[in-house]
């Protein structure tokens, strides 16, 4: 329950997670009858429900090296990033991802 907003996306939105959410819902009856993790997972699964888990990226590669950056891993560090701030609603559009990207790239 600890978990960011985006591992915990990436979390329900794995093609795997409705089993693994089942294993574990067993795994507490068997031992120690606590689901309040389970409960948690469920809750956010349907809050999530008419959102994609992990929605379309808000830049691509060449948007990233329009700022300069040559192609290679930084290009995707970069992505990864703006991913993360995506994820964790702390940027909603690409205008907003542009000028965050834009704010840690001057500091640089």
């Amino acid at each position: 329950q600890q978990m960011r907003q985006s591992s915990l996306r990436r979390l329900i939105g794995r093609p795997t997670f409705g089993l693994e959410l089942e294993l574990h819902r067993l795994d507490c009856a068997a031992s120690h009858a606590k689901f309040d993790n389970y409960h948690f997972l469920l809750d956010t699964m349907v809050a999530l429900e008419n959102e994609p888990p992990v929605p379309e990226p808000l830049l691509r590669g060449q948007d990233i090296m329009a700022f300069g950056i040559a192609p290679g891993p930084r290009v995707g560090q970069l992505l990864k990033q703006v991913e993360e701030w995506h994820l964790n609603g702390e940027v909603k559009t690409r205008e907003e991802a542009l000028a965050r990207l834009h704010e840690i790239l001057v500091d640089v």
